[in-house]
């Protein structure tokens, strides 16, 4: 579908409906822990990550005090709030990367970073390399796995 598209509108439609079927599928995969708010935190999160977050709104949509939810997110998540959710966006940039050809500027847009500066920045942070090479890496894995299964039939 992804490759079907034929202008940027609907490309930039098909991968947030891709997106978002895979943050619904990751909500409840990732944590296993007893906190109901953490779970409702990390819920809010999959849902919003395309949107601006911040530990003080949850908190409030939460009805917990930011500190209290700061230091329960790290104890059973085992990253700082603001890592998590980066981390979160950083592993939807990387589908979008792989399955699409969205400029930088749309995926950070898509995955909520508010600029594409930032999102190379905290990408290479979490993955040791930029977005750039990373998709070039992935397309050249491709074409070389393709090639494999060409030579094997």
């Amino acid at each position: 579908a992804l490759g079907e598209a034929t202008g940027i509108d609907e490309l930039s439609q098909l991968a947030s409906a891709f997106v978002e079927k895979i943050s619904s599928s990751f909500a409840g995969a990732s944590y296993r822990g007893n906190s109901q708010l953490i779970r409702n935190a990390l819920e809010y999160i999959h849902r919003n990550y395309d949107k601006k977050i911040a530990l003080t709104g949850v908190a409030e949509i939460l009805h917990i005090n930011p500190s209290y939810l700061s230091m329960l997110f790290k104890q059973e998540v085992g990253l700082a709030f603001t890592d998590y959710v980066n981390n979160f966006r950083v592993v939807k940039s990387r589908e979008l990367l792989s399955r699409t050809n969205l400029s930088l500027g749309e995926i950070a847009s898509l995955t909520g970073f508010e600029d594409q500066s930032y999102f190379s920045k905290t990408f290479k942070r979490f993955n040791d390399t930029t977005p750039m090479t990373f998709r070039k890496n992935h397309k050249a894995r491709n074409a070389a796995e393709r090639q494999h299964k060409l030579l094997d039939k």
